[in-house]
């Protein structure tokens, strides 16, 4: 059952893909889609919406040094919608450019490496698959929103970790850092 449902999503997100880098016309493939999916939720998959265009746009406003903290135009002047929530990964990349995109890439690397080898050193099944799944969480909602600013996937509102404006997001994420710390340190306990 967990292969079936793995093959799905893999499949959903190859088409959401495919649609967004164009190989697949967004309008070619109305008729197939709107068969089984309604018109308002098939147009969230239109590559060329409003705010996936002010992302690219912002992104390559800042070019490889940015533009400089807080003096973003795009940005700045609410051209680009929710800056501080869902676009905060182009915001960002306006204001320091690709040098500092690679360095927050850099860093949410680092995060990551260190969950999944939290994953490794578990020395029960449990905190194991906790940690795994922990692991998994923190990659996606960094993988689904920097996608999602770069035009691959639709926009869905999933917040960049430690980066977004918000209360929930940040307490989910410390509440899973804390249960990887908890995991780590009890690694000689079993």
């Amino acid at each position: 059952m967990l292969k079936v449902f793995t093959t799905l999503g893999a499949l959903s997100l190859l088409f959401a893909s495919l649609i967004f880098l164009g190989v697949l016309s967004h309008e070619k493939m109305r008729p197939f889609f709107t068969t089984f999916v309604k018109e308002y939720q098939y147009e969230r998959l239109n590559p060329n919406t409003y705010h996936q265009r002010a992302a690219q746009t912002a992104i390559a406003i800042g070019g490889v040094t940015g533009t400089g903290w807080h003096k973003s135009e795009f940005s700045g002047r609410k051209w680009l919608p929710a800056a501080h929530t869902d676009s905060v990964f182009a915001a960002f990349g306006e204001e320091f450019g690709i040098v500092g995109m690679v360095f927050l890439l850099f860093l949410f690397y680092g995060l990551i490496y260190c969950s999944f080898q939290v994953a490794m050193v578990a020395k029960d099944p449990f905190g194991r698959l906790l940690a795994a799944g922990l692991s998994a969480y923190l990659a996606m909602h960094v993988w689904l929103n920097i996608a999602m600013m770069c035009a691959l996937l639709p926009i869905s509102g999933v917040p960049l970790l430690f980066v977004t404006y918000g209360g929930s997001s940040l307490m989910t994420t410390m509440a899973a850092l804390g249960l990887l710390q908890s995991i780590y340190s009890r690694r000689f306990m079993f």
